[in-house]
């Protein structure tokens, strides 16, 4: 992400160095000579200097709107990549809260199945129901809490996906 705006920021500067090629240049030349013969023997440096103004350069002109394209470009690929990025991290951020929400109805699903086993036991030591019966429902609590494990660790790898995502974690 953070490529991309250096990127659009840099496409931004293009347009002004290719801009400035539009503008007046001054060159200037010196030369020194020690030693000359003939008609030149008495002078001893020579200075040129030039002025180029550029009056009709279409190749310029469209290096110009070149640069104007692709600075656009380059700003459209940044907030296309900040779009995705906050969307990425809102879908991120709801499987979170999903997850969570799971492992919260399953807590309370195994605090249910416990109270269940507990009943059942009480209830078989009464002859009110059957070994089998107290099998079953201690087969339900075991499961319920495999599953409630089972979300706990989903909970913790959807935080941790949103946390890699929003770039607090690398």
């Amino acid at each position: 992400m953070r490529a991309e705006q250096l990127a659009a920021e840099l496409s931004r500067y293009t347009v002004h160095i290719q801009k400035g090629n539009l503008l007046p240049r001054a060159d200037a030349q010196f030369r020194y000579y020690p030693y000359r013969v003939g008609f030149y023997e008495d002078i001893h440096w020579d200075a040129l200097f030039t002025l180029t103004v550029p009056l009709f350069d279409w190749g310029t002109i469209g290096d110009i709107r070149e640069a104007q394209v692709l600075t656009r470009q380059s700003h459209l690929r940044a907030r296309e990549l900040d779009d995705t990025v906050v969307a990425q991290i809102k879908k991120a951020y709801i499987a979170y809260e999903a997850a969570l929400d799971e492992t919260h109805a399953y807590h309370k699903a195994v605090q249910k199945a416990e109270a269940s086993v507990s009943l059942q036991s009480e209830d078989f030591r009464l002859g009110l129901v059957t070994y089998a019966d107290v099998l079953e429902s201690q087969r339900r609590w075991l499961s319920t809490l495999r599953h409630r494990n089972e979300a706990q660790l989903a909970t913790f790898l959807e935080w941790t996906t949103l946390h890699i995502v929003a770039g607090v974690l690398p």
